[in-house]
Protein backbone atom coordinates (compact mmCIF):
# COMPACT_ATOMS: atom_id res chain seq x y z
CA UNK A 1 0.00 0.00 0.00
CA UNK A 2 1.27 3.51 -0.95
CA UNK A 3 1.52 6.00 1.82
CA UNK A 4 -0.83 8.88 1.38
CA UNK A 5 1.45 12.52 0.71
CA UNK A 6 0.54 14.76 3.46
CA UNK A 7 0.68 18.46 1.73
CA UNK A 8 1.84 21.40 4.51
CA UNK A 9 3.52 24.70 3.96
CA UNK A 10 7.36 24.95 3.42
CA UNK A 11 9.46 26.09 6.47
CA UNK A 12 12.92 27.22 5.89
CA UNK A 13 14.57 24.09 6.72
CA UNK A 14 12.63 22.79 3.56
CA UNK A 15 14.20 24.81 1.64
CA UNK A 16 17.33 22.25 0.82
CA UNK A 17 14.88 19.79 -0.30
CA UNK A 18 13.09 22.21 -2.97
CA UNK A 19 15.94 23.11 -5.05
CA UNK A 20 16.70 19.51 -5.31
CA UNK A 21 13.51 18.70 -6.60
CA UNK A 22 13.62 21.90 -8.43
CA UNK A 23 16.86 20.48 -9.81
CA UNK A 24 15.73 16.70 -10.54
CA UNK A 25 12.99 18.05 -12.48
CA UNK A 26 14.92 20.85 -14.33
CA UNK A 27 12.72 23.76 -13.39
CA UNK A 28 14.08 27.14 -14.29
CA UNK A 29 15.70 27.92 -10.94
CA UNK A 30 15.00 29.77 -7.42
CA UNK A 31 18.34 30.94 -5.64
CA UNK A 32 17.68 29.54 -1.90
CA UNK A 33 17.23 33.22 -0.76
CA UNK A 34 14.53 33.68 -3.44
CA UNK A 35 12.34 31.02 -1.55
CA UNK A 36 13.33 32.53 2.29
CA UNK A 37 11.59 36.09 1.08
CA UNK A 38 9.04 33.79 -0.81
CA UNK A 39 8.15 32.69 2.54
CA UNK A 40 7.83 35.52 4.33
CA UNK A 41 5.36 37.52 1.89
CA UNK A 42 1.61 36.87 2.28
CA UNK A 43 0.93 37.03 -1.42
CA UNK A 44 2.90 33.89 -2.02
CA UNK A 45 2.09 30.22 -1.13
CA UNK A 46 4.93 27.83 -1.04
CA UNK A 47 3.28 24.02 -0.20
CA UNK A 48 5.21 20.69 -0.32
CA UNK A 49 3.61 17.18 -0.45
CA UNK A 50 5.72 14.42 1.71
CA UNK A 51 5.87 10.86 2.38
CA UNK A 52 8.02 9.35 5.30
CA UNK A 53 9.18 12.46 6.33
CA UNK A 54 10.98 13.53 3.26
CA UNK A 55 9.30 16.03 0.45
CA UNK A 56 8.84 14.67 -2.74
CA UNK A 57 6.76 17.58 -4.61
CA UNK A 58 6.09 21.23 -4.12
CA UNK A 59 4.52 24.01 -5.81
CA UNK A 60 4.75 27.63 -5.64
CA UNK A 61 2.05 30.76 -6.48
CA UNK A 62 1.72 34.12 -5.74
CA UNK A 63 -2.01 35.49 -5.13
CA UNK A 64 -2.55 38.55 -7.17
CA UNK A 65 -5.30 40.19 -5.05
CA UNK A 66 -6.02 42.93 -7.32
CA UNK A 67 -7.89 40.46 -9.66
CA UNK A 68 -9.15 38.19 -7.51
CA UNK A 69 -6.89 35.62 -9.28
CA UNK A 70 -3.46 33.35 -8.20
CA UNK A 71 -0.61 32.96 -10.72
CA UNK A 72 1.19 28.59 -10.39
CA UNK A 73 5.38 29.82 -10.61
CA UNK A 74 6.08 26.45 -9.90
CA UNK A 75 5.12 23.10 -10.06
CA UNK A 76 7.56 19.66 -9.33
CA UNK A 77 7.67 16.19 -8.57
CA UNK A 78 10.45 14.22 -7.87
CA UNK A 79 11.08 11.58 -11.28
CA UNK A 80 10.64 8.75 -8.75
CA UNK A 81 7.53 9.67 -8.16
CA UNK A 82 5.94 11.20 -11.44
CA UNK A 83 3.09 8.98 -12.90
CA UNK A 84 1.49 8.46 -9.77
CA UNK A 85 -1.20 11.40 -10.12
CA UNK A 86 0.36 13.20 -7.47
CA UNK A 87 1.16 16.35 -9.44
CA UNK A 88 -2.18 16.17 -11.25
CA UNK A 89 -4.26 15.96 -7.47
CA UNK A 90 -1.75 18.21 -6.14
CA UNK A 91 -2.83 20.69 -8.66
CA UNK A 92 -6.42 20.03 -8.09
CA UNK A 93 -6.11 20.36 -4.50
CA UNK A 94 -4.43 23.40 -4.10
CA UNK A 95 -6.81 25.54 -6.43
CA UNK A 96 -9.95 23.86 -5.07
Amino acid sequence: MTEEPLISPVSERDIPSIMTIQEKCLLSPWANNSYRKVLKDPDFMLYKAETQNAAIAFIAARLITSEFSCELLNIGVLPNQQRKTIGGVYFYDFFR
